[in-house]
């Protein structure tokens, strides 16, 4: 599937399916499956594509000096761990619908349009970087409508720990979006240095790119009510609750399991 492209037409399928386990009646409904758990779409023409088997390089149009202009918001979400593929193939699969044109998509990415506004989706899977970029460009409101609705398809309510948004606001000054909205709290503007020159920018300026007000406390609110959690999370170390292995109960726990172990052998 790789050599084609990730493409493939429904009279393929029994070229790469067991005839045994899949039959040609079957075929339709493993595709209805496999759309159902967002592993393929359908594009205009009929073929089906999987965005986990896609070409692997990213096109000219997806190369970051074709995104870089001043009017270009420039954001990423951050992942704690790898970044899995899956993350990015499903939202491939969510949104081809509305890529800028038929067939502006990659294994790792797609460029999308809405109204006057596009935007390039584009994850980093290797180890070094577990990250996603958004980078969009249009109206100033219709472009932070745009990036909210991208931000809401990719967000995962079942992610214990959910990535984190940086502001690029130039090369090697990238500044957590949460923390900015801390700062804007108590003052309105804030010192960066961007390309070894320091830069004074407008906090309200910047997160009004991100969000609208009532976005914005949202976030803010959510931001301090994870501080507040962290901050009242027990201490579980052996200085705060003693030497807990050493103590009559463990001891004794130990012997349950053990004795437990060997009614087994």
């Amino acid at each position: 599937i790789a050599a084609k492209g990730g493409m493939v037409e429904m009279a393929d399928l029994a070229e790469f399916l067991p005839c045994d386990r899949y039959p040609k009646e079957k075929h339709p409904w493993l595709v209805d499956l496999m759309k159902a758990f967002e592993l393929v779409f359908e594009d205009d023409q009929g073929r089906l594509l999987l965005p986990g088997q896609l070409p692997v390089d990213s096109p000219d149009w997806a190369q970051p000096n074709q995104w870089s202009n001043t009017s270009t918001l420039y954001l990423e979400l951050r992942y704690d761990a790898v970044l899995p593929e899956s993350v990015i193939s499903q939202f491939i699969v969510r949104r081809h619908k509305k890529a800028r044109q038929p067939g502006e998509w990659w294994r790792h990415g797609i460029a999308l349009k809405r109204g006057a506004c596009e935007a390039l989706v584009r994850a980093h899977v290797t180890e070094q970087e577990a990250k996603i970029e958004l980078r969009l460009r249009g109206p100033r409101q219709e472009r932070r409508d745009f990036l909210s609705s991208i931000r809401e398809t990719l967000r995962d309510p079942k992610d214990s720990t959910p990535p984190v948004l940086y502001v690029v606001l130039g090369k090697d000054c990238a500044l957590k979006y949460t923390e900015l909205l801390i700062y804007a709290e108590k003052k309105r503007e804030h010192d960066v240095i961007i390309e070894g020159r320091m830069v004074t920018i407008q906090l309200a300026d910047v997160l009004d790119m991100v969000e609208t007000q009532a976005g914005q406390a949202a976030s803010r609110q959510a931001a301090v009510n994870v501080a507040v959690n962290i901050e009242n999370k027990p201490d579980m170390s052996s200085k705060h609750y003693g030497n807990i292995t050493n103590s009559p109960g463990a001891a004794q726990g130990e012997r349950i399991q053990q004795n437990t172990s060997n009614s087994f052998n």
